[in-house]
């Protein structure tokens, strides 16, 4: 008896390892499940704030095409109006009508109808503001909590009329509607200046979250002042008792991201931590049946014991590669960007093998050269990647034919390369031994893994074996993200950027202060004629000509954003400089015999790119007229 009990006594220790392992990696799943329950959350809010702000922005792009369709019609007066049909640019959007307002503060309605502003109002005050929101207010018309978006309407630099669009908040309960778990979430927006509500799903009227008392926060958010946090358009979470259902609930809050609007999301904890509750009864279910398959396992090796003993060395092994290869493999999965993943993958291999350096070799298109690409190197052992980016395959011959046949290729000892170009550079990298797996498939190399000094594991490939699949997959998707991103910002006919390009450069700028930029407009001349005359490839040729001059003269600050418009941004110019070289353009154009008109302008200092560019696109409308105007004098002289 004593001697079984003996014989078992390893086990008992590696059952009460496992059961140890198994509480800490519950742990570790709950908190996990957990985190992703916080993260589902706040992309949740992300989401949301996304759509409404794509929303908003949708529907002020149209009420500036309306302002813009007033101007151009040159129909501002109030009995112009109807014929503008600003009711079609209302219809589909968010606004409930379109409004016009007139310096003599009057308000024409969507019913053609004139009326005096109610007196907390004023013309010069709202146009002072330029293209703004208002906080909420009731409508005189409809009655209704609304708020107002204020888009001036400019001719000749002067504000003619305000375009007003009137936003029922009535409405915004159906047009801003939560899928998320399954539609079990209360959105409110919150205007941070007032505290009014724009939204609020949970109830029928709106009210005032600062008037409002606040929730019973739970254990642990007491401290957390929502109002102040909402006043200043922070981002957070916090638990708190409902007075409307006696739940737990939680709120992420977060700035919109326009409108110096709140977003408040709220869901039930039971909705919030549903996985998370169905994950635990799962874990519990799972930690039964282990404890009961542990009890078998305990009668069952109680004569095997010695057999266990024997072998634990390398069930370790096989345990330490399996949760290493699980590691790396999840590691490349993750959604992180594949140049971190793949770096910190190189750190688990080196962590692994305990070796002094990891990294990876890819071949040239011509298969000629190798180029150190990652490198992953140990606390003060130097790094290589620099000195290592020109390598002839023929300094590595040996190594090639086996990564041919997709073998891994082993050096034990430095001495066995002694005699070939290998061992110098090696000599001078202090390795010693070394383990190398081929990347690629389908029989076509791309390049090698490699291991310097491996410490332990070191005649084992296994763990480089079963990572090189996936590993390729990586280095694969790198290239074509690479070239998706490079196609989706380019244009294909004259390797310019493209409108895609243009118009994230435009967002990416706004609310920024350029120094120094210069900016332009160019549309080719005569195009529509080459074309008729000569046919579209001749055209495109045309288009291609020019677009080598323009990146001669600005390169890479170039975009093509129509058939034969183009425009030029250029920071961080000199006056000076800017104009010399839009001289130098349209003498290069001049020399191949190509005719452009040219708007453009330069600032020391740029508080809005867009409205730059228009200037510099109605400069370019104005040469353009010259060009007719001179074309048809020329037309009648002949």
């Amino acid at each position: 008896m004593k001697q079984n009990i003996k014989r078992l006594l390893p086990v008992s220790i590696v059952i009460g390892i496992t059961i140890i392992v198994s509480i800490f990696l519950y742990h570790k799943v709950m908190d996990r499940e957990e985190e992703r329950c916080w993260q589902i959350l706040s992309d949740s809010a992300k989401t949301i704030s996304a759509e409404i702000q794509m929303k908003f922005q949708d529907n002020i792009t149209t009420l500036g095409l309306a302002a813009n369709a007033m101007v151009e019609e040159n129909k501002l007066e109030p009995e112009q109006i109807a014929s503008v049909h600003l009711d079609a640019f209302a219809k589909n959007t968010i606004f409930s009508r379109i409004d016009v307002l007139y310096p003599d503060n009057t308000i024409l309605y969507e019913d053609g109808h004139l009326k005096h502003l109610r007196q907390d109002l004023n013309f010069n005050a709202i146009a002072a503001l330029g293209e703004h929101i208002s906080h909420r207010l009731t409508d005189s018309e409809t009655g209704n909590e609304s708020f107002y978006y204020y888009m001036p309407v400019i001719k000749s630099d002067e504000i003619k009329a305000i375009l007003t669009g009137v936003i029922d908040t009535t409405v915004l309960a159906d047009v801003f509607q939560s899928s998320f778990y399954d539609g079990h979430t209360a959105i409110c927006l919150v205007d941070s200046a007032d505290g009014n509500y724009a939204l609020d799903t949970r109830y029928s009227t709106l009210g005032n979250a600062y008037d409002t008392p606040g929730p019973a926060l739970l254990k642990g958010y007491e401290n957390i002042d929502l109002k102040n946090e909402v006043k200043s358009l922070k981002t957070g979470v916090i638990a708190f008792n409902s007075s409307i259902n006696g739940k737990d609930n939680y709120m992420h809050y977060s700035p919109v991201g326009m409108f110096d609007w709140e977003l408040l999301v709220i869901a039930q904890e039971d909705v919030v931590f549903s996985s998370l509750l169905y994950l635990k009864k799962l874990m519990i279910l799972a930690g039964i049946i282990e404890f009961l398959l542990l009890g078998l396992y305990i009668a069952w090796n109680f004569y095997t014991v010695e057999q266990l003993a024997k072998s634990e060395k390398r069930t370790q092994e096989q345990l330490k590669n399996s949760n290493t290869l699980i590691q790396c493999v999840t590691e490349l999965s993750s959604d992180k960007d594949i140049n971190i993943s793949i770096q910190n993958l190189l750190g688990i291999i080196t962590q692994y093998f305990d070796s002094d350096r990891t990294y990876i070799f890819e071949l040239n298109p011509e298969k000629t050269m190798l180029r150190n690409t990652y490198e992953y190197v140990k606390g003060g052992v130097s790094v290589q990647i620099d000195n290592l980016q020109e390598v002839p395959i023929t300094v590595l011959p040996k190594w090639m034919e086996s990564f041919l046949k997709f073998e891994p290729y082993y050096i034990s000892d430095l001495e066995q390369e002694r005699g070939s170009e290998s061992y110098n550079m090696l000599k001078e990298q202090d390795v010693n031994r070394l383990i190398a797996v081929p990347l690629g498939k389908r029989g076509d190399v791309i390049g090698f893994v490699g291991v310097d000094n491996p410490r332990q594991f070191y005649n084992d490939a296994t763990l480089l074996s079963s990572i090189q699949f996936f590993l390729t997959n990586s280095l694969a998707t790198k290239k074509q993200q690479e070239q998706l991103q490079y196609m989706s910002y380019r244009d294909m006919l004259t390797f310019l950027f493209n409108r895609n390009k243009y118009i994230k450069i435009l967002d990416s700028h706004q609310g920024k202060i350029l120094e120094n930029v210069g900016t332009a407009y160019i549309d080719l001349n005569g195009l529509k004629q080459i074309n008729d005359s000569q046919g579209h490839e001749a055209g495109d040729a045309f288009i291609q000509n020019a677009a080598r001059v323009l990146s001669r003269v600005f390169p890479d600050k170039v975009y093509r954003i129509g058939g034969d418009e183009f425009v030029i941004i250029q920071s961080s110019i000199e006056e000076l400089e800017f104009h010399n070289r839009i001289n130098r353009l349209q003498e290069y154009m001049k020399q191949d015999q190509i005719s452009i008109s040219i708007g453009f302008l330069w600032k020391a200092s740029c508080e809005n790119l867009e409205n730059m560019l228009k200037e510099a696109d109605h400069r370019m409308y104005e040469a353009k007229k010259a060009y007719y105007q001179t074309a048809d004098r020329r037309t009648h002289n002949h």
